[in-house]
């Protein structure tokens, strides 16, 4: 009897012995709430010994900034910015600071892929009257908050440049304005929880005022545009130009999104549009603009294609007047309208 308990319990030693070995083995199935903190020095760890996880073994590449959608820009390991320039009301204790955007984006010389600038902007409201900011490749602007930071900026004063995005923060050009607060014209910008208002305040000026104005490959995500006046008023305009806006709030005394032209593609998705004309297309375009899992309404036309872009629309409310222009050039598939009534294949 003795000698089969001494074998059993021989037998779970070495099983769990293998066990052990397999386990341990597989180092790719290390649980991060398995290793240990970090030892709190913020200087002289050896990389090599000691508790917690160095940098020295994060691959490069392996924590990216997602600025743009398509992943192109890649930090090395932590360090997203080679550089900060901070806006402030007044001056901030141990660093340089500018009083206004314009003035920080003319202190930069030498941005690149390998040298990227943050401009920070501090709570604060900030006049961009008189100043037109043209902003620099590789800077990228972000406030402190969409309640927090605010640009009073005149009519087309902020002009992003390519490979830069815009965040957290307030445009208002309310007031007489003739053209939009924000024009992105170059390739690659975005921008990313935004609020832009063009609120034309002048009851007898009846030129046009837009919030946002598009010309070239752009990502919109969390964006909110405000735009209304006594003549003619669009919330965004764009050219289809490999454009994607996503959780876009637009609300207009005009037309809510207005394109013009353009030979490629572009996609809103997730959005919500209030207009008197929710979306319109104007002038010849050979390119497409896809709709999906939003809401349009439009008091006289959801959608009014007057052009010859291929507008396809799925999975989303037409709440309002019916789809005109070139009818043949808008498809719908799965939408419904305000009272619910489904339409499989064809539009409201």
């Amino acid at each position: 009897m003795k000698t089969s308990k001494i074998s059993l319990v021989s037998a779970v030693i070495f099983l769990h012995v293998i066990f052990a070995t397999a386990v341990f083995a597989a180092t790719d199935n290390v649980l991060s709430g398995n290793i240990k903190e970090a030892d709190g020095g913020v200087s002289g760890q050896d990389t090599n010994s000691g508790s917690g996880v160095k940098t020295g073994h994060i691959q490069d590449g392996a924590i990216t900034n997602s600025k743009m959608a398509d992943g192109a820009i890649t930090a090395s390991k932590i360090g997203f910015y080679s550089n900060v320039i901070v806006v402030a009301t007044s001056g901030v204790d141990g660093i340089k600071s500018f009083p206004d955007l314009a003035s920080a984006m003319f202190s930069i010389s030498d941005s690149s892929a390998s040298n990227r600038y943050l401009i920070k902007i501090m709570p604060g409201t900030y006049s961009q009257y008189g100043q037109n900011s043209y902003l620099k490749p590789y800077v990228d602007i972000e406030g402190s908050g969409e309640n927090l930071t605010t640009l009073i900026a005149m009519c087309r004063s902020i002009w992003p440049a390519s490979e830069s995005e815009i965040r957290n923060l307030t445009i208002d050009s309310s007031g007489p304005c003739l053209q939009s607060p924000l024009r992105l014209g170059g390739n690659a910008t975005s921008l990313s929880n935004v609020t832009v208002k063009a609120i034309n305040t002048s009851p007898n000026d009846t030129s046009y005022n837009t919030g946002i104005e598009m010309y070239g490959p752009a990502v919109l995500k969390n964006v909110t545009v405000i735009t209304s006046g006594t003549g003619m008023s669009w919330g965004i305009f764009m050219s289809v130009s490999r454009q994607i806006l996503s959780d876009v709030t637009v609300t207009s005394s005009g037309t809510g999104i207005y394109l013009m032209g353009g030979s490629e593609s572009a996609i809103l998705k997730n959005a919500n549009i209030s207009a008197v004309v929710g979306v319109m297309t104007d002038w010849n375009s050979s390119g497409s603009f896809a709709i999906n899992n939003s809401v349009i309404s439009g008091s006289v036309n959801t959608i009014n294609n007057n052009s010859n872009t291929r507008v396809f629309i799925g999975s989303t409310q037409l709440d309002g007047g019916p789809v005109g222009g070139n009818i043949a050039g808008v498809i719908c598939a799965g939408v419904y309208d305000e009272n619910y009534v489904f339409y499989a294949n064809t539009c409201p």
